[in-house]
């Protein structure tokens, strides 16, 4: 079976970024056979053992600490710390980090699943726990039970996946769906099912579908382009959650999704939130010589105010490759950009359209 690890950094990577950036100021070190009254002697005069409250860490802050940002946040990196020192045992360790599925806080759940993620099937210790949560009453307990199962591709797993299909949730079908494929199920079964959830449902099922969708191997060209036929209508919503995670399934399927690209064209117009067009910028790097149709409009894009947008034009440019030829003065303006990322990404843009010795002549 093939694994793809790529795939799935793109589809759950944001989460993890996020915590992972919060920082914390004093992390100390803590030994196994440390004595409670020797570690309270060692906390700081004003300081309160706020992990040992919580159970388990010697992460400690100051009163001050908390007011300024908040217990949970301080909660949030405990629960994170104590994960990342389980990642560094190794898939031995698949079971505790399983028992972190159900923290209180998303962001320590999902840094577990994550973990997990990058063991793969070596990490079916947690498939047990997974099992449990998928037959949770609580729909959100399911969702983590169906991702942690995609995330192992668990081969031991297939009847309660099936079972799944028919969740009443269509978020947890789409995970359901991604976990058989993982493990081996043909993916012309079940991509279309879960583009269709992209599409067509409501609130937060879209953006969990498209993400499901980004770790579902498949190189059945038929069986893409039917998915990205799927999506079409996506284009019609109106909602900024579903118009982003419409644009992120057609960069997934790539090229197979020409047919969406006048969508992902329309969607770079300036009445739509930042965040849609930005995800149209990454799915349009995707389509290759298909993306033509929107070079000018990346063009214009990198005299945009924002870093941000020059930046994931050229981007998008350098995807698109030699059909992009028409933005080539404007990358060549862009590679003299204020800023470093967008000087960096103009000029892989104009290697990736002319060609290295080309893109040396002014």
């Amino acid at each position: 079976m093939r694994r793809h690890p790529r795939g799935w950094r793109l589809a759950l990577a944001g989460l993890a970024l996020l915590a992972a950036g919060a920082g914390c100021k004093l992390f100390q070190a803590k030994q196994a056979d440390e004595k409670p009254a020797k570690a309270a002697a060692q906390t700081p005069a004003g300081a309160r053992d706020w992990g040992q409250t919580i159970g388990g860490s010697a992460y400690q802050v100051t009163p001050g600490d908390i007011e300024e940002s908040g217990f949970a946040a301080h909660a949030d990196r405990i629960g994170l710390a104590q994960v990342d020192t389980l990642r560094l045992e190794g898939p031995q360790a698949a079971a505790k980090v399983a028992a972190f599925l159900t923290d209180p806080s998303p962001a320590v759940r999902q840094r577990a699943v994550d973990v997990l993620a990058e063991w793969g099937q070596a990490a079916e210790g947690a498939a047990p726990r997974a099992l449990e949560l998928l037959r949770s009453s609580d729909a959100e307990q399911r969702l983590v039970g169906a991702k942690t199962l995609a995330a192992i591709a668990s081969p031991s797993s297939e009847d309660a996946l099936e079972r799944a299909l028919k969740d009443q949730s269509p978020a947890v079908a789409a995970w359901a769906r991604a976990a058989l494929v993982r493990a081996g199920a043909d993916c012309d079964d079940h991509l279309s099912e879960v583009a269709e959830s992209v599409a067509r449902h409501p609130g937060r099922i879209p953006a969990e579908a498209a993400d499901a969708l980004a770790v579902m191997p498949c190189q059945d060209a038929e069986a893409l382009e039917d998915a990205a036929g799927e999506l079409l209508p996506g284009f019609e919503r109106s909602d900024e959650t579903g118009l982003a995670a419409v644009a992120k399934a057609v960069g997934v399927l790539g090229p197979a999704a020409a047919a969406a690209v006048p969508g992902l064209v329309g969607l770079l117009g300036k009445q739509h939130p930042p965040r849609v067009r930005q995800a149209a910028m990454f799915a349009l790097a995707r389509m290759g010589a298909h993306g033509a149709p929107a070079v000018a409009l990346l063009a214009a894009e990198l005299e945009s105010q924002s870093p941000r947008f020059r930046e994931l034009a050229a981007h998008a440019l350098g995807g698109i490759g030699p059909a992009a030829r028409p933005a080539v003065d404007a990358l060549r303006k862009a590679s003299q950009d204020q800023e470093p990322a967008v000087q960096a990404a103009a000029k892989r843009a104009l290697r990736a359209i002319l060609g290295d010795s080309e893109e040396a002549q002014p």
